[in-house]
């Protein structure tokens, strides 16, 4: 992957889609891979922004049985098991489980209700599934059954309701190998490039006007169908476009701590009946989502004390053993997510926005703002099939059935020495069949085999491998969205000059530059602490 800027201004696309977050990025390959000339822009960093923040399971839905709302839990369900197949090297199974009973639990009566619903409308989940991954259906757990499940101290004595679904182990690497897939099969991608304006022929959007983060300069980007995808930013785009009414939003946060997770993710209501999750995520407790009471304003995902008190309470509620206080917090997951709800209440909301603006009086333009990572394939497939349309092709979509980069172990020995096994195995699952040549960089210099720090299999060929050919420009690209080394809390001040120590010599930083890129780091990381 190059960030070719010249192949942006050299001809008019299909497709341009404005936004690289999760639903941008499956466009674009769903695009690409149906034979439309594709580019996508974005104006901070692929997969940044709420890709980058949601609380790393995809879920087949369950939920939805409460408000009977069938059709959206079939999508998720659908969905979870095309993860499976797509990213069977990037996910991993994991158990759930509720009270089942008690006055915090859910009635058991209901819960073996709802088990055997869901199992009957998902009997097709493990279908083309690898075998590592295949889900079993939903059940009450009582006895010596319960006593084998590890759920620490976040759930009482008594029978629960368990099931499973996916978790992300290599969240930035699953949203990063899409944008990679999107390159690999012909689209033109670039991050740090901001849309200012629509270019308007008429009544029509016909590309837009773009300027670059990293020199200032103006480019005219030419498309016949754009597709905004710019998150909690699609008000701004569509009003841009003359559409006046633009989605409501809400603050949405997860917080990860650095309290030992146990095996099992555990759910527990809050005082106002939602249930909260705490689940493993490298090692650590993970927990969410909280979401403001009020909408809010598109620009609005810094966190506030109040927000971190307000989310810290809510979870001290749900989970009253943990008593967690802010130092126990590595990790502040925030974004601005869609909302429902009327007046000055609001909840998350659990249907997409997908709208053709010809409805409002606008040609070759489509706003797409999703509203969960497990379905944001599907809804990008829907949304590309109305841009296919608005362009006379009716090519079917591809996405389903094909594999996004890397895969598992092969269980060969590493092939240069300075590397270690666990290491080696990371490089195949996340670089698949690339893994070699990111290997082969230890020869250069030994020192890019070692760890960064001892706990994580991250070694500084990656780094290298980030800024030659990933699009990485800054130390948080690096360290957040390429390797993951701090997607669990601030890695340490050592581990960030190892870091710093490669990129300044691949990206050419001066020392101004340097001391710049570390303290936008550290300015991530808040309002949580960050200690050397």
């Amino acid at each position: 992957m190059f960030r070719d800027l010249d192949s942006l201004t050299s001809h008019t696309f299909d497709l341009l889609v404005v936004g690289g977050g999760i639903h941008g990025l499956m466009a674009a390959w769903d695009a690409t891979t149906r034979g439309l000339h594709v580019a996508l822009i974005e104006r901070h960093d692929f997969g940044g922004a709420s890709s980058f923040h949601h609380h790393r399971t995809l879920h087949g839905g369950l939920r939805y049985l409460q408000t009977a709302n069938l059709r959206r839990l079939r999508q998720s369900a659908r969905e979870r098991r095309t993860w499976a197949r797509i990213a069977p090297h990037l996910i991993e199974r994991q158990t759930f489980a509720v009270q089942a009973g008690g006055p915090d639990g859910k009635s058991a009566a209901l819960l073996r209700a709802g088990f055997a619903l869901d199992a009957a409308l998902t009997l097709d989940r493990n279908h083309g599934v690898p075998d590592h991954l295949r889900l079993p259906a939903g059940r009450i757990v009582d006895g010596e059954d319960r006593a084998g499940l590890d759920t620490g101290p976040l759930l009482g004595d008594g029978p629960l309701g368990v099931w499973h679904d996916y978790r992300t182990a290599h969240a930035e690497r699953l949203t990063f190998g899409v944008a990679v897939a999107a390159a690999r099969d012909g689209a033109v991608l670039a991050n740090y490039l901001d849309a200012i304006e629509p270019i308007r022929r008429g009544r029509t959007i016909a590309g837009v006007i773009a300027r670059d983060h990293v020199d200032g300069a103006v480019l005219s980007i030419s498309a016949r169908v754009l597709l905004n995808a710019t998150g909690a930013g699609a008000g701004r785009l569509m009003g841009a476009f003359g559409v006046r009414k633009t989605p409501r939003l809400v603050k949405a946060m997860n917080l990860v701590t650095r309290r030992p997770a146990p095996a099992v993710a555990c759910g527990a209501p809050t005082g106002d009946g939602r249930l909260l999750f705490a689940l493993p995520w490298q090692g650590q407790l993970a927990i969410g989502t909280w979401h403001g009471a009020g909408p809010c304003g598109a620009d609005a995902a810094m966190v506030t004390p109040e927000d971190f008190g307000a989310c810290l309470a809510e979870v001290n509620q749900a989970f009253p053993s943990l008593q967690l206080t802010e130092d126990d917090v590595t990790l502040v997951q925030r974004g601005v997510v869609p909302a429902a709800g009327f007046g000055h209440h609001v909840t998350l909301a659990d249907r997409p926005l997908l709208r053709e603006h010809r409805h409002d009086g606008v040609d070759g333009a489509i706003s797409l703002m999703g509203v969960k990572y497990t379905t944001a394939r599907a809804v990008a497939e829907q949304a590309v099939t109305l841009v296919t349309a608005q362009l006379g092709c009716h090519a079917p979509p591809r996405t389903a059935s094909l594999l996004l980069p890397g895969f598992g172990p092969t269980g060969t020995k590493p092939p240069v020495e300075g590397l270690d096994q666990e290491a080696w195995d990371h490089l195949q699952r996340v670089y698949g069949d690339q893994a070699p040549r990111v290997a082969s960089l230890v020869h250069t210099r030994t020192s890019l085999g070692q760890r960064i720090v001892d706990r994580l299999p991250i070694v500084g060929a990656q780094i290298v491998e980030a800024a030659r050919n990933e699009m990485a420009l800054t130390l948080e690209d690096i360290v957040l969205r390429r390797t993951g080394l701090g997607s669990a809390g601030y890695p340490g001040d050592d581990a960030i000059l190892k870091v710093e120590g490669i990129a300044r010599d691949e990206l050419g930083w001066s020392s101004s530059r340097v001391q710049d890129e570390i303290q936008g780091l550290k300015q991530f990381y808040l309002p949580v602490h960050v200690a050397g």
